[in-house]
């Protein structure tokens, strides 16, 4: 899917045709994705039928054959299970977004936000939980600055300790 994605961002940027685009995709594809292809197509036209010329059937069939059957019930599961653990504040928002654009869900929703919060780390959680948060962007911001303001503590509390043991 990332794949994928790279693609899309490569054609509107660059602005390739429609018409252009399978013939384009089909000389980076390696190894076995790539014999895989050639296949599809000989079989096609086996059965008389014709090519796939158009970069939308082509993923259609890429998704088919690459993707678990159970692909999109994974990733909703990813997106309610993802949790911040040992990543950073910045981490942990790109991860989320990543995952929810993978499964189609880029609208901030209270709901997402909701969702966001509680992955956090429970003392960023516990720094801005008294907050009034209304979107992720907002959520994000919250956190960012209560991530600075723990790991700022943490730093003061290490430089007392390691006075003392001197002397």
């Amino acid at each position: 899917m990332d794949w994928i994605s790279e693609m899309d961002k490569y054609f509107e940027c660059e602005e390739v045709n429609e018409d252009h685009r399978v013939r384009f995709v089909v000389t980076k594809l390696k190894g076995h994705t790539s014999l895989w292809w050639d296949s599809v197509q000989t079989e096609r036209k086996r059965l008389n039928k014709m090519p796939i010329k158009t970069w939308s059937r082509m993923v259609a069939k890429l998704k088919g054959r690459f993707l678990p059957k159970d692909y999109q019930i994974a990733l909703h599961r990813q997106v309610q299970n993802l949790r911040q653990k040992l990543m950073t504040v910045r981490e942990y928002t790109e991860e989320l977004y990543r995952v929810n654009l993978r499964d189609g869900y880029t609208k901030d929703t209270v709901e997402r936000t909701a969702r966001y919060v509680n992955g956090l780390r429970l003392e960023i959680l516990d720094e801005i939980s008294i907050l009034s948060l209304k979107n992720t962007e907002e959520a994000y911001q919250s956190a960012m600055k209560a991530e600075e303001k723990i790991t700022k503590r943490q730093n003061a509390r290490r430089g007392r300790g390691a006075g003392r043991g001197k002397g």
